[in-house]
């Protein structure tokens, strides 16, 4: 038979005839209820990789045939009831979102769950940073002196840069104008301790406790 040609509706008939010795089904359609019995028989079967890969060949090319289409809201209410994950979609109250961050948190403590760090972190943003007191972080993971997440304050590194040298915990560097993401080397200035800091910079201040970093606990004003 040459290519592009097509058959009649009698020659078509003709051909399921035949073939129904050991295709009955050939050119039939299943009721609803034959489709759904046959997709509970086939739940839950693992396919090989050799048959997925027959599976992926075979599709590689053509069109998905939902392109374009709009789901219902009740084939989405299925969807979602057959996920991994039933509550997608929904909103929780903010008793249940309580409840699931003590839950996440005791698992984190005792290492059942582990977070990714630093770049395979799902919040990676380059290794740079800027916290809610306004200091700029780097990543730094070799640092002796980094945080918890392996970050270390950008206007430490830039002193430590023009030292040659790590600095030491008790030291702080003071920014001159005041703007604590200038990072400017000329902007920075070091003190041997904290007390001479508050001293020089910070006179009429008694109580410095709002002064120090909460992760480090350090005056890095």
């Amino acid at each position: 038979m040459r290519k592009g040609t097509k058959h009649t509706i009698e020659t078509k008939e003709k051909i399921r005839q035949k073939a129904l010795g050991h295709k009955r089904w050939l050119g039939k359609h299943h009721t609803e209820e034959t489709k759904k019995k046959i997709s509970r028989t086939k739940t839950g079967i693992k396919l090989s990789k050799e048959h997925r890969e027959k599976i992926s060949a075979a599709l590689k090319g053509r069109p998905s045939p939902n392109k374009g289409k709009k789901l219902s809201e009740e084939w989405k209410e299925k969807i979602r009831l057959n996920s991994k994950k039933p509550n997608l979609g929904k909103k929780l109250s903010e008793e249940t979102k309580r409840k699931i961050s003590l839950k996440r948190r005791k698992a984190i403590a005792e290492r059942k769950i582990i977070i990714p760090k630093g770049r395979n972190a799902p919040n990676w943003k380059g290794g740079k940073l800027k916290d809610k007191n306004g200091y700029i972080y780097i990543h730094s993971p070799n640092h002796p002196h980094k945080n918890g997440t392996d970050y270390v304050f950008e206007h430490r590194l830039v002193m430590e840069s023009y030292l040659g040298r790590y600095l030491k915990p008790k030291e702080v560097v003071h920014h001159i104008n005041g703007i604590k993401d200038d990072n400017r080397l000329e902007n920075l200035k070091l003190f041997s301790c904290s007390a001479l800091h508050h001293k020089e910079c910070h006179p009429k201040i008694k109580n410095f406790e709002h002064e120090r970093n909460p992760e480090s606990g350090r005056y890095v004003n």
